[in-house]
């Protein structure tokens, strides 16, 4: 989807009306889920139906600027050009380059221009350069398939996540560990929370999220939202509506999950980390969630708990672990240092614990409700190989890719930091 016809006024016109017309018909019967995937797929075919017109209109533009271009070379010829000639070819050339940039997307190439003018500055450009790409290994072989058939590859991927949910804890061992929780969120931060979401929210959730990635299975991107606000009562709308009855629309609640490699051996689903493209709607729902979130939690979370906190530095550990061994060396003490990783930390976190957690904390019901809402009935399309799995039911974990669910990781974690 070119993200430029969200800039056209008869386009963001018409979403407006499909989307005022949509929440004009609302009545106490309409069904949510269907009511949401009859808007999404009509601003699909509005979407697709602009950028075809788009790139209809640049193609010819380009034609007529190659036309002029060629028109003033034929009335040229061989002789030598005057000064008025030259400042036309000028023209023509410059008309030329912007038609085929805005047709081609050139533009882009432009941030490389940048470099070699500016130099080595200290700019996003020149770090994009040097930055490291994710490896995209194909998964010709996993070990636990019994062929490399395509089917039999997206049938192993299917299991291995969809039965990838921890055992829950025994009820004596779940208690021992939740008694020793004690409440940190106080009335007046939990009230905060628990407040209805606003369409401001949401729309400066909306403009906070980065342009030009990837979109989730209903194809809107970001844009959309920031420039037909009327989108962001629909948002609102079914957020409401899903908090009411505790479950999101099939389309809202389906994400895209990408494999990335980490390392190690390829033909085992241990070393891949699953990278979560969600929908647009979702995102702006959990933006604006963390955006409540995160200025508290540095009073929810116990201080050595510095990743994904406000005003904290991860680093921090690394260095208190240098000086306590630094301390030890010192006065001639020994000691033992013990590093723990979670083995697939975010796919494995057991969402009645987080909820069980939060719920000692002290986060209200609306909260609550609204973390339960997000994880209810939540599915994933995996994308292996070009190829999609089918739809798998998600029963732990929260999404990488989600800008709530670093929050929400070290809120569970928390008692373990201690």
């Amino acid at each position: 989807m070119d993200n430029v016809i969200f800039r056209l006024p008869s386009v963001r016109m018409e979403l407006e009306f499909h989307a005022q017309a949509a929440l004009n018909a609302l009545t106490a019967d309409t069904d949510l889920d269907d009511w949401y995937e009859q808007l999404t797929a009509v601003t699909r075919e509005v979407c697709r139906d602009a950028g075809i017109l788009l790139k209809a209109r640049r193609t010819a533009s380009v034609l007529s600027a190659r036309a002029a271009l060629g028109a003033l070379h034929a009335q040229i010829g061989a002789h030598k050009a005057t000064q008025a000639q030259l400042a036309q070819l000028v023209v023509a050339k410059e008309k030329l380059v912007e038609a085929e940039e805005a047709h081609f997307g050139a533009r882009t190439d432009r941030r490389f221009i940048t470099l070699l003018r500016t130099g080595e500055s200290s700019s996003r450009n020149f770090f994009l350069r040097f930055k490291t790409k994710p490896s995209r290994v194909p998964l010709a072989r996993l070990a636990a398939a019994r062929s490399t058939s395509r089917n039999d590859t997206l049938r192993c991927v299917e299991e291995y996540y969809g039965l990838h949910a921890r055992p829950a804890p025994s009820p004596a061992d779940a208690a021992s560990f939740l008694d020793k929780i004690a409440p940190r969120v106080t009335p007046a931060m939990a009230a905060q929370l628990d407040a209805p979401l606003s369409v401001e929210e949401l729309g400066e959730a909306a403009r906070k999220l980065r342009l030009g990635k990837a979109t989730g299975l209903d194809g809107l991107s970001p844009e959309l939202y920031q420039r037909v606000p009327d989108f962001l009562k629909v948002v609102l709308h079914v957020w409401d509506k899903s908090c009411e009855r505790g479950f999101l629309p099939r389309p809202f609640r389906t994400a895209a999950v990408s494999l990335i490699y980490k390392k190690g051996a390829a033909d085992t689903l241990d070393n891949y980390r699953p990278i979560s493209v969600l929908p647009t709607a979702y995102k702006i729902v959990t933006k604006a969630l963390a955006m409540r979130l995160a200025g508290l939690m540095s009073a929810i979370v116990p201080p050595n708990q510095t990743g994904f906190i406000k005003g904290r530095d991860i680093r921090t550990n690394i260095l208190e672990a240098h000086l306590a061994k630094a301390f030890l060396a010192d006065y001639g003490s020994t000691g033992a240092m013990l590093f723990v990783d979670f083995v697939k930390a975010y796919d494995t976190l057991s969402r009645e614990f987080m909820l069980d957690v939060m719920q000692r904390l002290g986060f209200g019901a609306a909260f609550l409700r609204a973390v339960f809402t997000l994880h209810n009935f939540t599915f994933a399309v995996f994308v292996v190989n070009n190829f999609h799995t089918r739809a798998v039911q998600l029963f732990s974990g929260v999404c990488q890719g989600c800008p709530l669910a670093p929050l929400l990781f070290a809120i569970a974690r928390s008692r373990t930091a201690r």
